[in-house]
């Protein structure tokens, strides 16, 4: 971001309500049926769906709902719309910022109705796909000027997670790689703070009983803070017929590479 822009989106984006209000606009299930063919499920929480134990059944909820974003939004004072329709503060600032994230298809048409329903509520949202080295290395930040970040927002998928404490220590911990939102390597507000120490108390626990009563406690302060908004997740099982060709070896299926099917992927 631009260096006259940095307090202004600092503010934003640390108020809790104004990252509530993006997770209304995000229409999961559009996205899903329309990228995925249906084959997916939304998410609510950072945790996958494979762990119910560690999701609580109050699990804070910021589902599609245009409404109740631009309610939200005008609490923070951007209740009128300019000659554009974008929704403005008393200063005149619009509420807008860009989104960073991998160049294939799939991310582009995601991100294309996240734009769309943004913009019909009054949100300028635009998109950036730099190669994959520069999105890794801006998200990743300068280690010399750690308090500074170069970029608004960064959708990007995630793996990795374990059946018996399902959370990423690099997304928990306010020192973590992951912990994108907040690059300076120390907690700065409260709800980083009680998610880091759940976090810590919940490797230490042994009793899986306590150990997931701390995982759902922790689930619920990383879904009220919508600090990593979860979005969706695939729902479907791949399996391989003799007759395609140019599908991904076994081999190299993996997080990183990817699903076997690829865009040149034919039937013999």
């Amino acid at each position: 971001m631009e260096q006259g822009e940095r307090p202004y989106k600092q503010a934003l984006f640390r108020n809790a309500k104004f990252r509530q209000a993006v997770s209304h606009l995000y229409n999961r299930q559009k996205v899903i049926d329309d990228t995925l063919g249906g084959l997916g499920r939304p998410m609510a929480s950072l945790v996958p769906l494979l762990f119910p134990d560690f999701i609580p059944a109050d699990l804070p909820t910021f589902a599609y709902d245009p409404a109740a974003a631009v309610k939200l939004l005008g609490e923070l004072g951007y209740a009128a719309k300019d000659s554009e329709g974008y929704l403005v503060n008393g200063d005149g600032r619009r509420v807008e910022f860009e989104v960073m994230t991998y160049g294939d298809p799939q991310s582009r048409q995601e991100l294309d109705i996240f734009v769309a329903d943004a913009k019909a509520a009054g949100v300028k949202v635009t998109v950036s796909t730099p190669d994959i080295d520069t999105l890794w290395a801006t998200a990743d930040g300068d280690p010399k000027t750690p308090d500074e970040r170069q970029f608004d927002a960064f959708r990007y998928a995630d793996a990795g997670f374990s059946g018996t404490w399902p959370f990423l220590d690099y997304m928990a911990r306010c020192d973590g790689g992951g912990h994108y939102f907040n690059l300076s390597g120390r907690c700065l507000l409260p709800d980083e703070q009680r998610i880091a120490e759940l976090y810590a108390q919940g490797t230490r626990e042994l009793d899986p009983v306590k150990r997931a009563a701390l995982g759902q406690q922790l689930n619920r302060e990383w879904a009220q803070s919508q600090a990593m908004i979860p979005l969706i997740t695939y729902a479907y099982n791949v399996a391989y017929d003799k007759r395609l060709g140019g599908a991904l070896p076994r081999n190299l299926i993996s997080a990183y590479n990817g699903l076997p099917l690829l865009p040149l992927t034919f039937v013999k």
